[in-house]
């Protein structure tokens, strides 16, 4: 009796564990087919709730940085809003005749905090780079700063992130961004006559 009720329990459990495994290979499927659609002008709204979370956004390349193609920008032509887009480590770079054409690209939301510690050691890189005479101290050639347009001073710019971070009930700065995994053509740009 003992012997048939082991089997009973044995085969139960086996059923149990199989239908537990399908349950949670379909739940893992049905994750990754929902990948969040975003518009630019809800980027800045909706970022935040969405860090690590893969997003699809549609828009038009605004900028592309001649200085590698590490940076692309997209903007939505009724809207100010602006979202920054660098490729993974699986795309080379951007191509700068992108500017102009509408995209969607597929991508993970990154976030970039500005806090006090980060400021403070941007100071000391500040202070390491005046000592040496390169650039501004924050990891940026004076070339690469003019392509970022950075034309402010970064002391002055420290200055001002914070006094935005004195004025932001968080007590730091959140940026977002998004890091491409791919993009596809919605529309090329229009050929200027």
């Amino acid at each position: 009796m003992i012997k048939k009720f082991m089997i009973v329990f044995f085969i139960s459990a086996l059923f149990v564990s199989c239908a537990n495994q399908t349950q949670k290979a379909e739940s893992e499927t049905d994750e990754l087919a929902a990948i969040t659609e975003l518009h630019v002008d809800d980027f800045d709204i909706m970022a935040a709730d969405l860090v690590g979370k893969e997003i699809a956004l549609t828009g038009t390349v605004n900028h592309v940085c001649e200085h590698g193609g590490k940076k692309m920008f997209l903007v939505e032509e009724r809207s100010e809003a602006s979202v920054k887009i660098t490729p993974d480590e699986s795309m080379a770079a951007f191509n700068t005749n992108l500017v102009g054409s509408v995209i969607k690209v597929e991508g993970t939301i990154e976030e970039f905090i500005i806090d006090e510690e980060y400021l403070l050691k941007w100071e000391s890189e500040l202070k390491s780079a005046n000592a040496e005479g390169a650039g501004d101290g924050h990891g940026v050639g004076k070339g690469e700063a003019a392509d970022m347009g950075e034309h402010v001073a970064a002391a002055e710019s420290i200055a001002n992130y914070r006094k935005q971070i004195a004025e932001n009930e968080k007590g730091y700065l959140a940026f977002y961004s998004i890091v491409c995994k791919n993009y596809e053509m919605i529309k090329a740009k229009e050929k200027e006559e």
